[in-house]
């Protein structure tokens, strides 16, 4: 089942991607800019939940009925509060402020879908700790599915048809977790303080630590501006899709794992723990080395056929698979981490990773030696360095137990 849901789940990431592909081919410019702009809105609106939804993912592996429902709860009362501000705020007509910037269609479907995408996370998170991870896989391909073939209207009916094919997957996937299990089903009681509490201090720092990742590469994208011209991120573009698209499996397995080790440490099965944790260790290195096998095998052909104004940028891809394979081994700690509920680490080393990737990218441009291959060979660096520390914690975490 696991190998099952590893396939489905970078499937749908795969339908997702060709939605987009497809907005390309079919929207003037400026409606691409607006479907850009509202995928910004949802990213953004995504950033008020402040780690409670980080922290409902570590919980809900605990498979406690009661605690569930009155995460479920917490979490409901909070979209619904949200979307009564930007209910109130949009009749009150402060998305006028944003204009001519974004149409008005674009911020209120972009901060209902971005709403939405919440809700559907820790609904989906939810069914992952479970280990309903067929009914996680059926949720989401029909949501995807749907998704794309209304974005298929868009080349008859522009941007509206491509703005509601977006905000339709999360919904979906919402009301779909809604349907099959009832434990994603709020009561509306009173919202428990205590396990809000909770939520945010378990789900603080991690939260902290995803903000200070996005702001090392945030530093990278200002540093190949400043230094080489806008028109090198054009040539780094390769680079950061092949990102986006190696995380998945990575991000998958760990929602395969999370759970299971989670029930060894609660059930002071330290060895099983251990166990469970070598098997997540040895996937890892195993897609590693089947990623990289087909990077340089099959990218050039890839790239060729579908993009070829980026050939220039298949070296970069390769010379930063050891950058992107050291931040997939990072999960192999940030288990142990998760598991223990001791996630300060994860921030400090998020801390690590934008100082000393700052420090060397402000090297490279002292000493004139900035270049986009010292830009993804000083990432590598940056994150061995970042890495090394998360391990270190994990390691005494592991002593401790023991």
């Amino acid at each position: 089942m696991r190998y099952q849901y590893i396939i489905l789940n970078t499937l749908v990431s795969l339908i997702a991607f060709g939605r987009n592909v497809l907005f390309m081919r079919t929207l003037e410019i400026d409606s691409l800019a607006q479907v850009g702009i509202m995928q910004t809105i949802v990213m953004l609106v995504g950033f008020v939940q402040i780690g409670t939804i980080n922290g409902a993912y570590i919980l809900f592996a605990e498979q406690n009925a009661q605690q569930t429902q009155r995460i479920v709860n917490v979490l409901s009362i909070g979209v619904v509060c949200f979307l009564l501000l930007a209910t109130m705020a949009t009749l009150f007509g402060s998305g006028g402020f944003f204009v001519p910037l974004i149409v008005p269609e674009t911020l209120i479907i972009g901060i209902f879908a971005g709403l939405c995408m919440l809700a559907s996370t820790w609904m989906n998170n939810l069914l992952i700790a479970k280990g309903a991870l067929g009914a996680s896989n059926l949720i989401n391909m029909v949501a995807v599915t749907t998704s794309l073939a209304l974005a298929l209207f868009s080349a008859s009916y522009g941007l509206p048809a491509a703005l509601a094919s977006i905000l339709l997957q999360p919904l979906l996937v919402a009301l779909g977790a809604m349907a099959v299990d009832r434990t994603t089903r709020p009561t509306f009681t009173y919202p428990d303080l205590t396990t809000l509490k909770d939520l945010l201090r378990l789900g603080h720092m991690p939260f902290l630590g995803m903000l200070t990742i996005l702001v090392a590469y945030q530093v990278e994208r200002w540093a190949i501006v400043f230094a080489l011209g806008p028109e090198a991120i054009s040539q780094f573009y390769l680079v950061m899709m092949f990102m986006n698209f190696f995380v998945i499996v990575p991000a998958a397995l760990m929602n395969v794992y999370f759970p299971r080790a989670m029930r060894a440490v609660q059930d002071a099965q330290l060895d099983q723990f251990k166990a469970i944790r070598r098997r997540h260790g040895f996937e890892l290195l195993g897609y590693g080395v089947l990623a990289l096998a087909a990077t340089f095998a099959f990218l050039p052909f890839v790239v060729k056929a579908l993009m070829p104004q980026y050939e220039s940028s298949i070296g970069l891809v390769k010379l930063v698979f050891p950058a992107l394979l050291i931040f997939a081994l990072r999960d192999s700690a940030s288990i142990v981490l998760y598991s223990m509920k001791k996630t300060g680490p994860i921030f400090i080393s998020g801390l690590v990773m934008v100082g000393v990737y700052s420090a060397l990218l402000g090297g490279a441009l002292v000493l004139g030696l900035f270049s986009l291959e010292a830009v993804v060979i000083l990432r590598g660096v940056a994150a061995a360095i970042s890495t090394a520390v998360l391990f270190k914690s994990a390691s005494d975490e592991l002593r401790a137990a023991t």
